[in-house]
């Protein structure tokens, strides 16, 4: 009973805004007496909301970029890990469509 791996975070790295997506926690350690925390935030590095304790977490809808980390902790040894790299996912605008007024069209009816 060492120290956990913290595995990596997949999923989407970008996504429209409003919208949302599932991420997953890959290559931690899964075992009797492992746990997972999963933590987010809108600065990197500052995770201030904690989420899910799963190996899957559904975000959104969001509206600004969000950073994401995991902690594994092993309740035998009492060790903690914590994914090394944090998992981004930028926040696209909605496109606008421009609807062109009648007076720009040429029209030939028969």
């Amino acid at each position: 009973f060492g120290t956990p791996n913290a595995g990596t975070i997949t999923g989407a790295s970008e996504i429209c805004s409003g919208s949302g997506t599932t991420l997953t926690l890959t290559g931690a350690t899964s075992d009797v007496g492992i746990s997972y925390q999963w933590a987010t935030g809108t600065s990197s590095g500052v995770y201030t909301t904690s989420l899910g304790t799963g190996t899957l977490q559904s975000v959104g809808p969001l509206t600004v970029p969000t950073y994401y980390k995991v902690t594994v902790t092993c309740s035998f040894s009492g060790l903690t890990a914590s994914t090394l790299v944090e998992h981004s996912i930028l926040v696209n605008p909605l496109p606008t469509a421009t609807v062109a007024s009648a007076s720009t069209f040429s029209l030939c009816l028969s």
